[in-house]
Order: C-alpha cells, then structure tokens, then sequence
C-alpha cells in the first residue's frame, strides 16, 4: 500500500488526505499541535510537535512514504524550504498545495 505523508493540517490537507484515502492510499499527517490533530478523523496516524531540519529528515526516512505533500500553512516558509530539502536529501517525490484563498488558508473552517 502506497504511504503519502502529509505535513500541516488545513482544510485543502484534510481533503486531500479523503481523496488519497478513498484510492487505498495510507496516510500519515505531522502536525504542529494537539489542537491541530483533533480536527483530523479519529484514528488518524498523525505526529505532533514542530521538527527542525533534523528531526524532519528522520521522522520522513523513519516514516518511509512514497511522496510527501506540503499542506503547511502559506506563510511557514521554513517549514516548506526543510520539508522540500528533506524530500530532495532522499529522493521522495514532494508535492506543494496551492492555495486559492490565501487569506483564509488558515482557518478550520
């Protein structure tokens, strides 16, 4: 079964997470908070806490996915630039959602 690790939780993360599921896709999310993961489905696979550039590389390698999807609010720049090298550093596919609405990307609606 084919693992997609997500990072960040908003609500384009949250859909995508659905549509990867409905095709037997198993997903993982990091988040940066409890509050956070209690917005994703219970039962959900999910790593809380912040991750420096290190602690990325070895939750990723130790997680083991097929590709990786940066869902992380538009404004973590660092977070995208670590996630983006981690990705590059081993060889996984990674992937940046877009925001339409940049404005309210951050919202829980």
């Amino acid at each position: 079964m084919e693992r997609v690790l997500i990072f960040g939780n908003t609500k384009e993360a949250r859909d995508i997470a659905t549509t990867l599921r409905r095709r037997g896709r198993q997903i993982v999310f990091s988040v940066v908070s409890e509050y956070a993961k209690s917005l994703l489905p219970l039962g959900t696979n999910c790593r809380v806490g912040r991750l420096d550039g290190e602690e990325m590389l070895a939750f990723i390698r130790q997680t083991n996915p097929h590709r990786v999807i940066d869902a992380t609010h538009p404004y973590a720049v660092l977070a995208s630039q670590n996630i983006r090298q981690c990705c590059d550093a081993l060889n996984i596919a990674y992937e940046r959602v877009h925001f339409e609405d940049i404005d309210n990307a951050w919202r829980d609606a």
